[in-house]
């Protein structure tokens, strides 16, 4: 969900215009969600006295989100958006997830107390106006430290490969790598409620490993395996095929180098 939110700096001459089109946005979401609150209600009442309701695919969609049983995300960076976000979702009983996050260290102690987890994202953004110059990086130590559940996302999957670089430099800045790698694998996990398959290596989980060369968060780390479900994935890519494609070309057939012939020697013997 990305929360109808208003400017950090509103300009004065539009400011009355441009809050009443959020306050329409905010009722506006806010009567979709007591619509998928009550079609769930009667779901749920109908189930059990075994009658039968219309069918509404968007509303029924919305049934294990407005129940609490799975988290919405919102996304939101700026301090002001988190605490909006989180009064929203508290208001309408929504188990709350952040992604973005990056001023999230500034309420770690209330996202602590409310249960608010944070998938943290862009740890190399620049940091707010009057923030110290390392708050990007030290973010995600500072929520792990307060209670906060933190996992980390890229937005995108054409550079998630940057992750783990992202999540060295958060170690760099005084988070430990153990518990940067649970960020990474069973912690993420957790807070997208699937940590009963997924996240660890555990009889009954679904076998999806990676087997690397050394710790997962270092740049200098390969991936030599990968399994999904159990089954290998073959890792072949253009790179690696023109890595052995060149390195099995054989030395070209040179003629020999001729006589190199220069100027007479120019050095005067006594």
């Amino acid at each position: 969900v990305t929360l109808p939110t208003l400017p950090l700096h509103l300009p004065q001459e539009d400011r009355s215009k441009r809050e009443e089109e959020h306050k329409k946005q905010i009722k506006a979401l806010e009567d979709f969600l007591t619509r998928a609150k009550h079609y769930a209600a009667v779901k749920d009442a109908g189930a059990a006295a075994g009658a039968r309701r219309a069918y509404d695919a968007r509303l029924e969609a919305m049934r294990p989100f407005v129940r609490g049983e799975r988290p919405v995300v919102f996304h939101a960076n700026a301090h002001a958006h988190i605490v909006e976000s989180v009064e929203f979702a508290r208001k309408h009983e929504l188990k709350c997830v952040i992604f973005g996050g990056q001023e999230a260290w500034k309420s770690a102690a209330d996202l602590a107390k409310h249960g608010v987890a944070v998938i943290h994202s862009g740890p190399t953004g620049m940091p707010g106006e009057f923030d110290p110059w390392d708050s990007v990086y030290r973010c995600a130590g500072e929520l792990d430290r307060a209670g906060v559940p933190v996992a980390f996302g890229s937005g995108a999957a054409d550079v998630a490969f940057t992750m783990p670089m992202d999540v060295a430099l958060s170690v760099a800045h005084g988070w430990t790598a153990e518990r940067a790698e649970r960020a990474l694998t069973l912690g993420a996990a957790e807070i997208l409620g699937i940590a009963d398959r997924l996240g660890s290596i555990e009889p009954g989980k679904q076998a999806d490993l990676i087997v690397s060369t050394g710790s997962p968060i270092q740049a200098a780390t390969r991936i030599t395996h990968v399994f999904i479900r159990g089954a290998p994935v073959d890792l072949a890519n253009m790179h690696s095929e023109n890595v052995g494609r060149f390195l099995r070309r054989p030395a070209p057939s040179l003629p020999p180098a001729p006589t190199l012939r220069g100027p007479k020697n120019l050095t005067r013997t006594p």
